[in-house]
């Protein structure tokens, strides 16, 4: 078999999703919330190894709403980067252009997602990929270029993007991290 991967081989079993507070006004990128889904394949086997392949669908704006109820949110992007970002982990990464990314239903702190990219801009050898499945939620990383004094004010800031009922932050090293604290 060679290197090529087969669509068949893309075969979904878990995953996650976060969100991100974010700027950088070095860039001119303004303070806002952002999420991220991974989707998490079977291994696949080659000669030369193993590889447990993934699907990242990063900077994905649905503007404000509250993390406990994503379904129905919808974003899409036909340039990479413009502002989605879709690569495919297959031994190294694999970036595509265009990107369409829906919630499609929720339940407690696990969403299932639909989204399918296209346009396999550094030769993957697949045109598209395309995945329904559920994701469990990590928290949300608050990371501001000035980092809050406090838990608190970390919070604060966070509450002007989405519902910050439920979660719980611990500061970390250079950002806070809201995770929920318990069943939603």
């Amino acid at each position: 078999m060679d290197g090529t991967p087969h669509r068949d081989e893309f075969v979904p079993i878990g995953g996650e999703w976060h969100g991100l507070l974010f700027d950088n006004p070095h860039v001119g990128y303004d303070l806002r919330l952002t999420w991220t889904f991974t989707f998490e394949y079977q291994p696949v086997r080659r000669d030369y190894g193993t590889i447990e392949p993934s699907l990242a669908i990063d900077w994905v704006p649905f503007g404000r709403c509250s993390w406990r109820s994503l379904a129905g949110n919808h974003a899409s992007a036909d340039r990479f980067g413009e502002p989605i970002e879709a690569s495919v982990y297959f031994y190294e990464h694999y970036r595509y252009d265009e990107t369409d990314v829906r919630v499609l239903e929720q339940r407690a702190t696990e969403v299932r997602v639909g989204a399918k990219v296209r346009g396999d801009l550094d030769g993957l050898g697949l045109e598209a990929v395309e995945v329904d499945h559920g994701l469990g939620f990590q928290g949300i990383y608050v990371h501001p270029s000035v980092l809050p004094d406090s838990t608190e004010a970390a919070e604060s800031l966070l509450s002007g993007f989405t519902d910050t009922t439920g979660l719980v932050g611990v500061r970390r090293q250079h950002n806070y991290l809201f995770r929920p604290t318990g069943p939603t």
